[in-house]
């Protein structure tokens, strides 16, 4: 697929934000922040990057819980302005996952 160096750029501080801060600014000014806390979230560290190690880790180890309680997670995220948050309804499943 051919990306332009615009997008390469934005893909690179989407994963490592803390070498691409210019980018990640621009995006924030946008209300585009919440975007980085999908893949590399420095605020709270729920990310995928979590979420896809635990559920590999807990399949290798039988624990079966863990993939609803992401789901649930993730089903229950919303965007507010440059952030993502969860709703109270969640903090047991966040919590447990925090306990892995």
């Amino acid at each position: 697929i051919p990306l332009t160096a615009e997008e390469i750029s934005f893909i690179q501080s989407l994963i490592c934000p803390k070498l691409k801060r210019d980018v990640e600014k621009s995006y924030r000014e946008r209300n585009r922040g919440w975007m980085y806390e999908l893949i590399a979230n420095e605020r709270n560290g729920l990310d995928v990057d979590k979420f896809d190690y635990l559920l590999r880790d807990s399949r290798a180890l039988g624990i079966g819980d863990i993939r609803m309680r992401i789901k649930r997670i993730m089903n229950n995220m919303e965007v507010h302005g440059n952030e993502i948050r969860f709703p109270e309804k969640v903090a047991f499943d966040i919590m447990k996952v925090f306990q892995m």
